[in-house]
């Protein structure tokens, strides 16, 4: 379908709306709150509901004083709902004439009082909210409620009032006779709305559907009761001329059963022509036509009023698989329906909350334990970063949707070195055009059998994908690693709309709608697919230092260096390699010592409140004329989102600075152990919109507080801040950053001076080889390895040498590697224990 369907002003399309109830903060409904508020996207509150607002913030433990972005977010809300009072439930909209029973939909049913115009007008001006209300976590010992089991449909005789049938030749509608018209409509859609698939293809059965949330029966009850008809509007193009055939009769069973679990009357309209085969005949969204059909056989022909409407579908965006047909379909009734005002859009996670699929992913994600990696891979990991991967011919499997990098990798690759790798695409297999995958296995088995690395260019999206190609790999004994592609969403359907002449006709709108489906079919690798090494790379610069290492595993080690670091998913911000570390540096002589290192070449500080000495480092920015970055640190004791905004209010005002480079979350300890984590990550993220900072990152995170922060957060933290030199490799830690393209960047590389560390006898051999420090020698591993560094330096000699460039060979840095022994020079108690952010048990040196 294409995304211009429709007569739908663009413009519209870019109005203020609410942002995802995952970017919000959270916000708790009062049970006696029964009315459904409307707002159009960005009206703002009057002075009066500001004060609730503030209020209800204040009560929380969450400023008042929040960004403009944060004030925004409550000021689009667009509805509030749920109560069990009974006081309100007999102020209810239910019209005196409707006789519905709320066990059968067609009796009759004693009228509840009717409310007033003063009543109904004072509905519309209570606080808002689009999303239940979640327990407060900032809250010592705060638990989230127990996520339900999954409500799957079964199949139900709908009452004898229930009728459907096809008034038109593409168009099946479900009436409850008896309803009378109203002026309010509650307008939903049916998949990934109401409902959501259990299974990645196409649904077939009942048991491949799911309710989206098991609040969905009661918060649709609510809204019947304060006035709304509830009408679904789904395209269902499969379903075609059948309209008593299988696929319908699904549809129909899945709504039959969600209007029993409501016990409401639900009516629908469904298309079932899509605008593709027959855009003259077809009543597929985005066209308003359903909205008509309603109208006339629904509604007894009386218009609903699009002010107090509202409709809730989950395709909001044009770059989607669907084209943003819901958010479109919205379009066009305000259109041709509002009489110069919007119908409210809004999506299922903010209407309805988060599904209940997605909380036990989440809950799933967070609970499991991430198994270490096999020691073979991290003995691989440290050959291949160290330039001393036996010369073997390995078989490497791209994976990546269209549009992610892997052919700007493959040219890079093959540019360093075409003599030792072969490269396989089905696109060009046959002669320059697209093939089988079978003739791609045989020319890899047979490359592999001359000796060559292999390079196979598939999107190998899922294992069975990946497996095809593994399975030949093993058979000529010769070890799989997979490089995978993942540049942000918007980067990889840019480049897809903007391609011309490419092989798989992967290009423009329809391009970018492929790619997008092929986005959410991407299923990360795993160790367990029996792959000996993962690699995941995001940006430009990362894709060129990933070509370069396997362009030269062959022939030793590259000595790649890269000075600036380009950070992922920031709008291209680059930062340098080596950033200044701060730590220790005492009040009297930062000042001082900092202008002296920006002279040197330093191009970022790194800082934090408990150095105590962000005030000195301020004035000594202030005095810099260079454009010098700055690492910011939120501290381990800013548990809640009020501490976060005070102490990075507090240290960008004594660092004279508007906007924090690079944001960390200092110790993942005390959030995760007073479950704050998710909203304190989910405040930083904040500040990304509000300009209070361009990068999120965290400090001295493991892999279980890593994995526990990326199943919850929105924008992945891009810099992973750790104790790292020879003595402390952090193999697994530098492998799971690896395999998500975190970087990786060593605090006390130098072991804080320690002559435990530098005056090591086979650092200083290496040392006196290569006429370098031994301080230089563990830089340059650090470097090597694709790790960020941040070296406290006081004197302009010592800063020549930590920036100069030079090279480890291969046996050098496998002598360096061999080091390894996890030795921490900062070692807080409070990091030791058996709490998943933990580092284990204290060993006493």
């Amino acid at each position: 379908m294409s995304r211009r369907d429709g007569p739908i002003d663009e413009k519209w399309l870019d109005r203020p709306r609410a942002k995802r109830s995952s970017d919000r903060p959270s916000s708790n409904v009062d049970d006696s709150s029964k009315k459904h508020c409307h707002k159009k996207a960005g009206e703002t509150l009057s002075e009066s509901e500001n004060s609730r607002w503030t209020e209800k913030l204040t009560k929380k433990g969450d400023s008042p004083e929040v960004s403009k972005s944060q004030r925004d977010i409550h000021q689009t809300n667009l509805f509030s709902f749920f109560s069990s009072s009974s006081s309100t439930k007999k102020q209810s909209m239910q019209h005196e004439n409707d006789k519905i029973s709320p066990q059968h939909e067609g009796k009759a049913k004693t009228a509840t009082k009717k409310a007033t115009p003063a009543q109904e007008k004072n509905a519309f001006s209570q606080p808002i909210s689009a999303k239940p209300a979640e327990p407060q976590l900032d809250q010592p010992g705060a638990i989230s409620d127990a996520i339900p089991k999954p409500m799957i449909p079964s199949t139900v005789s709908p009452p004898q009032n229930v009728i459907w049938n096809s008034p038109m030749d593409s168009v099946i509608i479900r009436k409850v006779r008896g309803e009378k018209p109203r002026k309010k409509v509650a307008a939903m859609d049916l998949d990934g709305t109401l409902t959501v698939w259990r299974i990645s293809g196409w649904p077939s059965r009942l048991e491949h559907y799911e309710l989206w949330s098991s609040t969905i029966p009661s918060q649709l009850r609510s809204l019947h009761d304060d006035g709304h008809k509830l009408v679904i509007f789904s395209n269902q193009g499969a379903i075609r001329k059948s309209h008593d055939g299988k696929k319908a009769t699904l549809v129909k069973n899945v709504i039959n059963w969600i209007a029993g679990l409501v016990d409401r009357p639900i009516h629908a309209v469904m298309s079932t022509k899509s605008l593709k085969n027959d855009p003259t005949n077809s009543y597929h969204k985005p066209s308003e036509k359903m909205w008509d059909v309603a109208i006339r056989f629904l509604n007894n022909r009386e218009p609903f009023d699009v002010t107090k409407s509202f409709f809730v579908g989950d395709s909001a965006d044009v770059n989607d698989e669907q084209g943003g047909v819901d958010l479109r379909f919205a379009a066009a009734i305000s259109m041709t329906h509002g009489g110069g005002s919007q119908l409210q859009f809004c999506e299922p996670s903010q209407f309805f909350g988060p599904s209940d699929a997605s909380r036990r992913a989440s809950a799933n994600a967070i609970g499991k334990s991430i198994p270490p990696p096999p020691n073979e891979a991290l003995k691989a990991r440290a050959a291949f970063l160290g330039g001393y991967y036996p010369r073997v011919p390995i078989m490497l499997l791209l994976c990546g949707v269209q549009g992610s990098g892997k052919s700007t990798f493959c040219k890079q690759l093959l540019r360093v070195n075409a003599e030792s790798w072969i490269h396989l695409s089905q696109d060009t297999i046959n002669k320059g055009k697209p093939g089988k995958r079978e003739q791609v296995e045989a020319r890899a088995r047979a490359a592999i059998q001359n000796g060559k690395c292999v390079l196979v260019d598939r999107m190998h999206l899922d294992p069975m994908q990946r497996k095809f190609f593994i399975d030949v790999a093993k058979s000529e004994n010769a070890p799989v690693h997979v490089a995978v592609f993942k540049p942000p969403r918007n980067v990889i359907l840019e480049r897809v709309r903007n391609r011309t002449n490419h092989p798989g006709k992967v290009m423009g709108e329809s391009g970018v709608r492929q790619a997008s489906r092929a986005l959410d079919k991407l299923e990360m690798p795993s160790y367990s697919e029996e792959i000996e090494l993962i690699t995941c790379v995001s940006t430009a610069q990362r894709v060129g230092w990933l070509a370069s290492l396997y362009g030269n595993m062959m022939g030793g080690a590259s000595g790649f260096y890269f000075p600036h670091c380009e950070i992922p998913a920031s709008d291209n911000f680059k930062m340098p390699t080596i950033s200044l570390g701060t730590m220790g540096m005492g009040k009297r002589k930062a000042k001082e010592i900092v202008l002296s290192m920006i002279d040197s070449g330093f191009g970022c500080i790194d800082t934090a409140p408990t150095y105590r000495n962000e005030e000195e480092i301020g004035k000594a920015l202030s005095f810099s004329k260079s454009d010098t970055l700055c690492i910011v640190k939120i501290p381990k004791a800013a548990t809640t989102t009020e501490k976060v905004r005070l102490s990075l209010d507090s240290t960008l005002g004594k660092l004279q600075l508007k906007q924090a480079d690079l944001l960390l979350l200092h110790w993942p300890c005390d959030v995760m152990a007073a479950g704050t984590l998710s909203a304190v990550w989910k405040e930083m993220e904040s500040y990304l919109n509000d300009g209070l900072c361009k990068a999120l990152g965290v400090c001295n995170f493991n892999v279980g507080a890593l994995a526990s922060l990326l199943s919850v957060c929105t924008v992945r933290p891009v810099v992973n801040q750790v104790e790292r030199h020879p003595l402390l490799a952090q193999w697994d830690l530098l492998d799971f950053c690896t395999q998500n393209d975190i970087f990786l960047q060593a605090h006390s590389p130098l072991g804080q001076g320690s002559d435990e560390l530098l005056n090591q006898p086979l650092l200083k051999c290496i040392a006196s080889e290569t006429s370098m420090s031994t301080a230089q020698i563990v830089i340059r591993w650090n470097l090597q390895h694709g790790a960020l560094v941040t070296p406290k330096c006081c004197t302009p000699d010592h800063a020549n040498e930590i920036l100069s460039t030079f090279a480890l060979s291969s046996d050098q840095m496998k002598t360096i590697d061999s080091l390894d022994r996890g030795r921490r020079f900062v070692s807080p108690p409070f990091m030791y224990g058996t709490a998943v952010y933990c580092w284990g048990k204290q060993i006493r040196t």
